[in-house]
């Protein structure tokens, strides 16, 4: 849905969200089946902020229902301030065998911060088993204070099932 290419971006009060709680009624066939996966829409990832976005800070981030990666992080000094993520109702098993999660930062990044990720899951048609919803290279040390040279420091972080099958965990 966005994608961030470009250093020192500040983002306020961003909700990203694909269509995915209509359920077609039997016998009803898709608007659009030859781009639909599972539902109406399609939109692989919510946020990309790649790694040539440095310095880029999101306050009040909403990303939910994408097919894939709801947020991929991949830029250097990143910062989220209140992150709200649902992952997809419509997704089947492989939603969790492909890896999928609420929010990926990628294997090179060094420094990043994130405070109050929600990830709540409520997988609709199919039993899926997300091992994870936060994907992450390492947490920064307790006794090393963000601004300290580095790391990544995750904090208040929380799984949530609200209904239906399948479950997530943070990790």
């Amino acid at each position: 849905m966005v994608r961030i290419h470009s250093g020192n971006v500040y983002g306020d009060n961003l909700w990203l969200w694909r269509a995915d709680h209509v359920a077609l009624a039997e016998g009803e066939e898709a608007n659009f089946p030859e781009i639909s996966r599972r539902g109406e829409c399609k939109a692989r990832n919510g946020l990309v902020v790649t790694k040539n976005a440095v310095n880029v800070t999101m306050v009040g981030l909403a990303v939910e229902h994408a097919t894939e990666d709801q947020t991929i992080w991949d830029g250097e000094d990143g910062k989220v301030y209140f992150y709200q993520c649902e992952l997809p109702y419509d997704a089947d098993e492989t939603f969790a065998t492909d890896g999928r999660v609420g929010y990926r930062i990628g294997l090179n990044v060094t420094r990043h911060a994130a405070y109050g990720l929600g990830i709540y899951s409520n997988f609709r048609d199919h039993d899926v088993r997300v091992p994870t919803a936060i994907n992450h290279p390492g947490i920064l040390p307790r006794e090393q204070e963000a601004g300290d040279g580095g790391g990544i420091e995750l904090r208040n972080v929380f799984t949530v099932k609200l209904d239906n099958m399948g479950a997530s965990r943070a990790s």
